[in-house]
C-alpha cells in the first residue's frame, strides 16, 4: 500500500458517523480508537529489526544489572573468622586456622571456636576481639575481610547493602522518569 492509501484508510476510521449534538458516546470513541490502534499496528508491522535491536539492548542492560546484583554474594561474603592472637598470628589477615595452640586462647562453642571472643589471661574471662584473622579457603578477600565487618560490626555490612539497594531503587525511579521525558 502507498502512503496515500494508508492515510485515506486512517481518515475513514477516524470519520465518526454517530455524532449526535456534537458529542460522542464513550463506547463509540473507544471502539473507533481500538480500530485506529489496530490499523496503526498493522501498518507499522510486527516484530522487526528495530524491535529486535531494542530488545537486545534492554536484554544487555538487564544482564549486566543482574550480574552486578549477584556480585554482592562474593564481594560481601563473610568467611570463617576468629580473634587475632597476639604473638601467634602475624600482621596479615590470614593466620593459622587449625593450630592446636588456638584452643588455649579462643573459647570453645558447641560448633567449634568462638569467632568473636578471646580469653583474657589477666582475668581468665572472655572478652571481645578488636582484630580478626580469616579463613582463606574459599575467599582470598572480601569487603568483610578488608573492613572487618564481623561480630559487633556485622551490621555495617548489612547497612551498606541496604544503602546500595536504596540507591538502585532511587536511581530506577528518578532515571526511569527522566528517560520517559
Amino acid at each position: 500500500m502507498h502512503y496515500i492509501e494508508h492515510t485515506s484508510t486512517l481518515l475513514e476510521l477516524l470519520a465518526f458517523s454517530n455524532i449526535s449534538e456534537g458529542t460522542l458516546a464513550a463506547t463509540n470513541v473507544s471502539s473507533y480508537m481500538c480500530h485506529v490502534v489496530t490499523y496503526v499496528l498493522i501498518v507499522t508491522g510486527d516484530f522487526g529489526r528495530y524491535q529486535c535491536f531494542q530488545f537486545l539492548l534492554h536484554l544487555l542492560g538487564a544482564m549486566t544489572a543482574g550480574m552486578h546484583m549477584l556480585s554482592l554474594v562474593t564481594v560481601a561474603a563473610v568467611p570463617e573468622h576468629r580473634c587475632r592472637i597476639p604473638g601467634l598470628d602475624g600482621n596479615d589477615s590470614f593466620g593459622d586456622w587449625n593450630s592446636s595452640k588456638i584452643s588455649l586462647y579462643i573459647p570453645k562453642k558447641d560448633d567449634g571456636f568462638d569467632s568473636c571472643n578471646i580469653w583474657s589471661n589477666a582475668t581468665n574471662t572472655s572478652q571481645s576481639c578488636t582484630s580478626w584473622v580469616y579463613d582463606k579457603t574459599y575467599f582470598q578477600t572480601s569487603r568483610a575481610v578488608e573492613w572487618d565487618f564481623v561480630c559487633s560490626r556485622r551490621w555495617m555490612g548489612a547497612a551498606s547493602q541496604s544503602i546500595y539497594m536504596f540507591g538502585v531503587f532511587t536511581g530506577a525511579v528518578l532515571l526511569g522518569t527522566l528517560a520517559d521525558k
